[in-house]
């Protein structure tokens, strides 16, 4: 028996930063780039719903996980029982810090 799939919620940082992200792409590079990351991003979400532990761990204490969509966007996020959480997407091209703040203020 296939389990249901889970139901995926974005933090506000999360959602703050994936407009941030769209909007940056659409600036520098055109709707091309968008559509491309857009794709991407529906594949991500599809497989974490279905196989949320797949990624590597990048806080076993907080249990969260990380993808790299892309080599300078890492995504954060969280499964557990009921949902998971993506908690930011991070540009790899920001300060080391601005990570772990992330991870420091999470459950």
């Amino acid at each position: 028996m296939a389990l249901k799939p889970k139901q995926i919620i974005l933090s506000p940082l999360a959602a703050k930063e994936l407009d941030e992200l769209y909007l940056y792409l659409q600036t520098e590079f055109g709707q091309s780039a968008v559509e491309k990351f857009h794709k991407k991003w529906i594949a991500f979400l599809s497989v974490i719903a279905n196989q949320p532990r797949l990624f590597p761990i990048l806080n076993k204490r907080k249990n969260l996980r990380k993808y790299a969509i892309h080599p300078k966007t890492l995504i954060i996020y969280k499964p557990s029982v009921r949902n998971i959480e993506i908690i930011a997407i991070f540009n790899n091209r920001q300060n080391p810090q601005n990570l772990k703040s992330v991870i420091r203020r999470r459950r």
